[in-house]
């Protein structure tokens, strides 16, 4: 599902029964140090080393939707009481994808897609009761 907190395909993975195998590769010439913490729920890495690239150079994480599927609507008869109606929240389909664009003096010099997200669609779900209806 789509959270509100940060934009579409910023968000984080679940990891469910296997867990996630985060792999970090040292790509300069210079040792790094990497520090991973844990608390109140959240995992954090900070990563130390030398800075090898210039002062003037920064980063934007750009999010990109690519499509949208709106909510559809199931009308479901169960056995509760005739009349009785509960439903569930609908939630809009989504394919999106981040992109990490870099500036040099305020000069756009890179920009490649890093995430690619698929948030499925949930229709609503209305649930109608129908005991007791004559046929």
């Amino acid at each position: 599902m789509i959270v509100t907190y940060v934009d579409p395909s910023a968000d984080a993975a679940i990891a469910e029964s296997s867990g996630k195998d985060f792999k970090f590769v040292n790509n300069t010439q210079y040792p790094i140090y990497i520090e991973g913490i844990t608390a109140d729920k959240k995992i954090t890495f900070n990563i130390y080393g030398v800075e090898t690239r210039s002062a003037s150079r920064t980063v934007d994480y750009v999010s990109e939707t690519v499509s949208e599927t709106p909510p559809t609507v199931v009308l479901t008869p169960t056995g509760d009481n005739l009349g009785h109606i509960s439903s569930s929240s609908p939630h809009k389909g989504l394919v999106a994808q981040l992109w990490k664009v870099e500036y040099e003096n305020g000069v756009e010099v890179s920009r490649n897609i890093i995430n690619h997200s698929t948030y499925k669609m949930s229709p609503k779900t209305i649930n109608i009761g129908t005991a007791g209806a004559s046929p």
